[in-house]
C-alpha cells in the first residue's frame, strides 16, 4: 500500500517527467527538493480539496518556468555554474530566483499588483495554483503574466 508521501513523490515524478533522473537528484539539494515537494503537495492538496482538476489552458514554456522554478533565473543559473552571480539586476540585495522574480521583484511590482487584482488575492505559490484551478480567466491571466515577465 502506498503512503501519502509515496503518492506525492509519484505525482512529482510524473510532473517533472524527463527532468526527474539521477542527475536531478544529485544536483538538487535536500532543501530544494523539500521546497519543490512541499509546493507541489500544496498545489495538489488545493486542487483535491476544491474537487477540481485543471481543465483549461495549456502549460506553456513560460508557465513551466514559473511553476518549476527552473529557467533563466540568475540564482538557478549560478547553481548550474552558468552565471557568476545569483543576484537580481533590479534588486541587488535579492537573489534572482523564480520566487523573487514572480512574487517580489521591484521591476514587476505593477504587474504583480495587477495579477493580484485579477485573481482576487495576494500572490503566493499557493494562490497562483489556486487561481489557475478556479477559472479559465485566472489561468489565462497567470499565463500572460509569466510570459510578460520572462520575455523582458
Amino acid at each position: 500500500m502506498l503512503t501519502e508521501r509515496d503518492e506525492v513523490k509519484d505525482a512529482l515524478k510524473a510532473f517533472l517527467g524527463e527532468d526527474w533522473n539521477d542527475e536531478t537528484k544529485i544536483n538538487m539539494t535536500k532543501a530544494d527538493f523539500r521546497g519543490r515537494l512541499r509546493d507541489f503537495a500544496v498545489f495538489n492538496e488545493t486542487a483535491g480539496n476544491m474537487g477540481m482538476s485543471r481543465k483549461h489552458g495549456e502549460i506553456t514554456f513560460y508557465l513551466t518556468q514559473l511553476l518549476s522554478g527552473h529557467g533563466y533565473f540568475n540564482a538557478y543559473l549560478h547553481k548550474m555554474v552558468r552565471k557568476a552571480s545569483p543576484k537580481c539586476d533590479y534588486c541587488p540585495e535579492e537573489q534572482y530566483s523564480a520566487e523573487h522574480t514572480f512574487l517580489k521583484c521591484n521591476r514587476w511590482i505593477a504587474e504583480i499588483r495587477l495579477l493580484e487584482v485579477e485573481i482576487g488575492e495576494p500572490l503566493t505559490p499557493q494562490t497562483i495554483g489556486r487561481g489557475m484551478l478556479q477559472s479559465k480567466t485566472n489561468s489565462e491571466a497567470v499565463s500572460r503574466y509569466a510570459e510578460e515577465v520572462l520575455r523582458h
